[in-house]
C-alpha cells in the first residue's frame, strides 16, 4: 500500500518520510523521501475578541490598555500596531503578553491590529489577525464655551437674530439648533457644520434657544449642550389710540386733554405732541398733554412715538378735524 492514515494524538511539530524498495531488492531501501515540517495543534489559534478598555474617543495623554483575548495553539505570542493615518507602526512587538498599553500624544484617528501566532509557527507567518478601524483621540473633548445673540434681548419681531455657539475640542464639530415658543422645541437649523444661524422671530412671545453640539463620528447622541432660557420677542411701536377729552367740537379757551395709548417696542416709550406740526410738548415719557386753544379753527393734532434712546419715531398718529368755535 502506497498509502498510510496516520492520526496524532498530541500537539507538536512533525517530520514524515516514507522509505520505499522492490520486493526483490537487496540493498536496504530504493527510494526515501521526507515531509520535513508537519504541524499539529491541539485547536487552531483563533482571535476571540480584540478590545481597549476605553471607548472612543479619548483624550491624548490618556493611557489605553489593548488586549487581544485568544484561544488555540500551544504558547501563543502577539504583536500589536497602531495606524496614525500616515502608515502602521509596531507599539509592541511579539511577546506572550497579550495586552498592550498605548498612550497617544497627538490627536488623529487611529488604527490599531494585532497578530497573533504561536511560539513554534514559521517565521512571518500568523495564525490569527485583529483590527479596530477606527479610534479617534482628541486634544481636548467637545466643550461649548458660550451660546450668545448678535442682539440682546428683547427684540421686536421679524429683526434678524444671529445665534453662535462657540465650541472648542474634538475635530469637525456639528452643530444643531433648536427654538422653544413656549409651546414646544423645533429646529432651527438641522445638523452643520456651520457654528450659527439667522433666526427671524415672526411671533412675540418668550422663547427659548438651545443648541446640541457633537463630532462627526461621536459615539454618543451629543457631546455638548448650551441654552438659552430666555429671549423676548415684542411687537413693533403700535399707537392703539389718540384721544381728545371733550371731543370736537369746543368753544375757545377750554381746556383739552390730549392721551395716546401706544404699545410694542423693547424700550420705553417716548411721545412728542403737535398741534398743526407746531410743537406743543417735546419728547418725554408722558402720554398726554393739555391744551386750551384760544383761536377759533380747525386744527390737526398729532403725536410722534419713539422708544427711548431712537433718533427716529417708530409711530405717528392724529386727530385730524378738531374744531374750535
Amino acid at each position: 500500500s502506497n498509502t498510510c492514515v496516520w492520526t496524532p494524538t498530541s500537539p507538536g511539530e512533525y517530520k514524515l518520510s516514507v522509505y520505499v524498495r522492490d520486493k526483490d531488492t537487496t540493498r536496504g531501501v530504493d527510494a526515501y523521501s521526507q515531509i520535513g515540517y508537519y504541524r499539529v495543534f491541539d485547536q487552531f489559534v483563533v482571535l476571540n475578541s480584540f478590545t481597549t478598555d476605553r471607548a472612543s474617543p479619548q483624550l491624548t495623554g490618556t493611557p489605553i490598555t489593548i488586549t487581544a483575548d485568544a484561544t488555540g495553539g500551544t504558547e501563543l505570542y502577539y504583536k500589536f500596531w497602531v495606524n496614525d493615518g500616515t502608515g502602521w507602526t509596531v507599539i509592541q512587538d511579539y511577546s506572550t503578553s497579550n495586552t498592550c498599553v498605548w498612550t497617544p500624544t497627538s490627536p488623529g484617528e487611529y488604527k490599531l491590529s494585532v497578530y497573533v501566532k504561536d511560539r513554534d509557527t514559521i517565521t512571518n507567518y500568523i495564525d490569527a489577525y485583529g483590527h479596530i478601524g477606527y479610534y479617534k483621540v482628541v486634544d481636548q473633548f467637545v466643550v461649548l464655551n458660550s451660546l450668545t445673540t448678535d442682539e440682546a434681548s428683547p427684540q421686536v419681531k421679524d429683526t434678524p437674530i444671529t445665534v453662535t455657539a462657540n465650541a472648542t475640542g474634538g475635530a469637525e464639530l456639528l452643530y444643531k439648533f433648536w427654538v422653544n415658543d413656549g409651546t414646544g422645541w423645533t429646529v432651527a437649523q438641522d445638523y452643520s457644520t456651520s457654528n450659527s444661524f439667522v433666526w427671524r422671530p415672526t411671533t412675540a412671545g418668550e422663547y427659548k434657544i438651545s443648541v446640541y453640539v457633537k463630532y462627526r463620528y461621536t459615539t454618543k447622541g451629543i457631546d455638548a449642550y448650551g441654552q438659552i432660557s430666555y429671549y423676548k420677542i415684542v411687537e413693533p411701536v403700535t399707537i392703539n389710540s389718540l384721544i381728545a377729552d371733550p371731543d370736537s367740537p369746543q368753544p375757545a379757551g377750554t381746556t383739552i386733554t390730549i392721551t395716546a395709548d401706544a404699545t410694542g417696542g423693547t424700550k420705553p416709550l417716548l411721545y412728542e405732541f403737535r398741534v398743526d406740526d407746531v410743537i406743543v410738548q417735546a419728547y418725554s415719557s408722558s402720554y398726554s398733554f393739555t391744551w386750551t386753544p384760544t383761536v377759533v379753527g380747525r386744527y390737526t393734532i398729532g403725536v410722534y412715538v419713539k422708544e427711548m434712546g431712537s433718533t427716529k419715531p417708530s409711530a405717528y398718529g392724529q386727530i385730524g378735524n378738531y374744531r374750535i368755535n
